[in-house]
């Protein structure tokens, strides 16, 4: 089933497809629903130049954002229309939604469905880094109980960022520690979202309603792009 999807989802536009194995990682209200998909789509590389040269967000940023986390949703909805057709249930967890004002966070963590998927895995930024495409992605999920994987947890890598810390010194809202993500570790242990998000808000509300910042992915995608990029 999960190539099925794949197929369709990639033929709609999204880079990259994944399933993952996700008990005990699920809401208490989706219990039944242990199994994940990851859906990625790339931002415009121009886009992602232009927020590292400049070292500030652009209203083609937002636009560009916003696009991706639509068309993400719409794939998301058909992968659940389809999961539904063979009898299975489903649930589209929105591109950008957050549901825990207090802890920045939605019903699941696109980063976890991903990184448990095998798809990559999170840096000092507390962002999704694709093996394939980097930390310049959009992600969305779907929770389902179809049996899209083998039923048990995906070995984690250990591997992280090494020495490098660009992010961090990127950060003009001082809200990357610097600390070496360790899987398992609260987020607010190496990163404070809540400082970040003040710093968009308060720096960038011209721009997206300060919704976007964009610096560190930029940052990371640079030095992503030179040391694993091998097409220009």
């Amino acid at each position: 089933m999960l190539e099925k999807i794949r197929k369709r989802l990639l033929f709609e536009g999204a880079d990259a497809v994944g399933g993952a194995y996700l008990k005990g990682f699920v809401p208490d209200s989706m219990q039944n629903l242990e199994y994940g998909i990851s859906v990625q789509m790339r931002l415009s590389q121009a886009v992602v130049e232009q927020i590292f040269r400049e070292k500030s967000p652009s209203h083609t940023y937002f636009h560009n954002y916003r696009t991706l986390n639509a068309m993400l949703d719409r794939c998301t909805f058909l992968a659940v229309s389809m999961l539904q057709k063979e009898g299975y249930r489903a649930v589209a967890v929105p591109a950008s939604q957050t549901v825990d004002r207090q802890m920045f966070a939605g019903l699941i963590s696109h980063k976890l469905v991903a990184v448990k998927a095998g798809m990559g895995r999170i840096g000092r930024h507390a962002l999704f880094i694709s093996d394939e495409l980097g930390p310049a992605v959009r992600l969305a999920s779907v929770l389902t109980d179809c049996p899209i994987c083998a039923p048990e947890p995906l070995f984690v890598r250990q591997e992280g960022c090494g020495t490098c810390s660009a992010c961090a010194k990127a950060c003009p809202a001082g809200a990357i520690s610097g600390k070496e993500y360790i899987p398992g570790m609260p987020r607010e242990d190496f990163f404070d979202a809540e400082c970040c998000s003040n710093y968009m808000k308060k720096s960038f509300q011209m721009i997206g309603r300060g919704a976007v910042c964009g610096i560190c992915m930029a940052t990371c995608q640079n030095r992503w792009k030179e040391k694993f990029l091998k097409k220009p």
